[in-house]
């Protein structure tokens, strides 16, 4: 599973063969599926998003029933924890760090408020794959191929990374 906040958004990719030496980041020259919403191009409902496609990862027929955040994330992790399944987060600094000009307008703070909202739920599904992984068959080797991996990339600081490997 590959997830990025760059497809779809204003992140531009190299690009030898353009006039401009870039192009825009979408499903043609990207392998990440895009973490934005894709009507507004925002970050709200990622978490949702990511929990929704390790699901479906599984069970090709599952059907998204409105499930809250909460339930979203407790079946994703069940998944993780039956399955192997590597799970890649790219550019996470846009939700780990959002830019503090957001904060400037009624717009910008209701904006930095969503994207706050995520990153909490981020963090929780973070901490509860933490637990669920060093929970797992105690005593064997816990980086075997058979367990899901999570690999999260980010231009932050990683202020509340986790310390439990991942």
């Amino acid at each position: 599973i590959t997830l990025s906040t760059k497809v779809n958004s204003e992140q531009l990719e190299l690009d030898a063969d353009s006039n401009t030496g870039t192009a825009s980041t979408n499903s043609r020259n990207s392998l990440f599926h895009s973490l934005l919403n894709p009507k507004d191009k925002r970050i709200s409902g990622s978490m949702n998003r990511l929990c929704r496609q390790i699901i479906k990862s599984v069970e090709p027929d599952w059907e998204f029933d409105n499930e809250q955040t909460q339930e979203l994330i407790a079946n994703a992790i069940d998944k993780m924890k039956q399955n192997s399944i590597l799970i890649c987060i790219d550019n996470f600094e846009d939700i780990e760090e959002p830019p503090k000009k957001l904060g400037n307008t009624e717009e910008g703070k209701r904006l930095l408020s969503a994207v706050m909202q995520e990153y909490e739920y981020f963090q929780d599904f973070f901490r509860k794959w933490s637990i669920s992984y060093e929970q797992l068959r105690p005593g064997e080797n816990k980086t075997s191929k058979r367990n899901t991996q999570v690999l999260i990339t980010t231009r932050g600081r990683g202020e509340k990374s986790q310390n439990s490997p991942m």
